[in-house]
């Protein structure tokens, strides 16, 4: 048995589909706007944590985010996601790849680098802020953003900035030894580094769009990250990156300019 709650009208033209999933019902109407209603129960805890567990097996994200994802948040997320497919939205990264940063402990990060979106083309984004699928630093392919990490890099190993095509000259001559794009950034994760960006879904080409969404989540994220690891040091990359300075409750701060403007510290 149900409880009506409220009653609304929902559209003044027809409804063209109603879906059902779990304890959410969404209302498509001819205008392709859709409505979603949440079937409450607020006596059922136990299917709320099945609920919680269930969305983080599904994402393999690690269990010490458990209690940050709360039941709230798992909804919110299943509803923004589910809205997107009805709708035949394509996003990006691929769904198993949306929580990827987030598959490792808090108490292993030392670093945290926080940056905007995902890559705007679907097949480079791969769920960490900056990794890519490249395997060569040669690939004429690589975006602005990593060629100026590259030089960064470079200057920091040889005390000053070169022209990226002396740097992958010297790389290709085994002058300057790093490890390929695609290899790079999961060693800094498996070193401890959180490359994260405070956008975890994005729609190609068009910048920001899913910022009104993560934003808020990111913020809450990171007052939980920094009061669950109190060492962090937090690279802030970008102005989008540097509004959530201050939900970062502990650790150290680090603000630069965005790698696809040169990254210098400011």
């Amino acid at each position: 048995t149900f409880k009506i709650q409220v009653t609304q009208n929902i559209f003044k033209n027809e409804i063209t589909k109603i879906c059902v999933i779990e304890d959410e019902i969404f209302v498509l109407g001819v205008e392709n706007k859709i409505v979603k209603l949440k079937i409450i129960d607020e006596t059922n805890e136990v299917k709320n944590n099945i609920q919680r567990m269930e969305f983080m097996e599904k994402y393999n994200i690690h269990e010490d985010y458990y209690d940050f994802f709360t039941v709230e948040k798992v909804t919110a997320i299943n509803s923004f996601i589910k809205c997107m497919e009805i709708r035949k939205i394509e996003y990006i990264p691929k769904n198993e790849y949306v929580f990827k940063a987030l598959r490792s402990s808090i108490s292993s990060r030392k670093v945290c680098i926080l940056s905007n979106e995902p890559y705007s083309q679907g097949e480079i984004a791969t769920g960490l802020a900056f990794e890519v699928k490249n395997t060569s630093w040669v690939n004429h392919e690589i975006n602005i953003s990593l060629k100026n990490i590259l030089k960064l890099l470079y200057k920091t190993y040889n005390g000053k900035m070169e022209d990226i095509e002396k740097i992958r000259k010297e790389i290709c001559h085994n002058e300057f030894n790093i490890l390929p794009p695609n290899e790079l950034f999961k060693s800094w994760e498996k070193q401890g580094v959180l490359l994260l960006n405070s956008s975890l879904t994005a729609i190609e080409e068009k910048t920001g769009e899913h910022n009104k969404f993560w934003h808020p989540f990111t913020r809450d994220l990171m007052e939980y990250i920094s009061t669950k690891n109190e060492n962090i040091v937090y690279l802030l990359w970008g102005k989008d990156a540097e509004q959530f300075e201050k939900n970062i409750l502990n650790g150290e701060i680090i603000k630069s300019n965005h790698p696809a403007k040169g990254g210098h510290s400011e």
